[in-house]
């Protein structure tokens, strides 16, 4: 009995430093990980006379998602959000000079996500759903 009750102080002692787990010390299933939530944002990226603005590199800060706007200035960009679903900040910077009619300055803007789809019901992962939003930008010549 006392070896019982030593070998169970040692499995929560180890839990507590993170060499076993949680469950050993009868506290149920132990998860790990960020809840997480995808993301897309589209738009249009146009100059001061409204002319789209092409070759215009478009990130999601802090996200590990980027991609350009094409030859009518519009872009889709997809990601990953942890934690704040509904917001998500793009930078958008001209990297190619003159190329696309004139040097803009880069812009960051806020932009704002609603929910359009659900986790699966099944789902118990920190899969928290997808999220979408649009802005249209229009770029200043430095």
């Amino acid at each position: 009995m006392l070896r019982k009750v030593i070998v169970r102080v040692c499995r929560c002692l180890l839990g507590v430093f993170g060499i076993g787990t949680a469950a050993a010390c009868g506290l149920g299933r132990v998860e790990y990980g960020t809840p997480y939530a995808t993301f897309t944002v589209s738009g249009k990226v146009t100059d001061a006379a409204q002319n789209p603005v092409p070759g215009i590199v478009v990130t999601a800060v802090d996200k590990s998602a980027s991609g350009q706007t094409a030859s009518d200035g519009s872009f889709y960009l997809t990601g990953r959000n942890d934690y704040d679903f509904e917001h998500v900040q793009i930078a958008f910077s001209d990297i190619d000079g003159e190329e696309n009619g004139g040097q803009f300055g880069t812009v960051t803007q806020e932009v704002l996500l609603t929910k359009t789809g659900e986790p699966d019901k099944d789902d118990s992962s920190w899969y928290s759903g997808e999220y979408s939003g649009s802005v249209d930008v229009t770029l200043e010549k430095q």
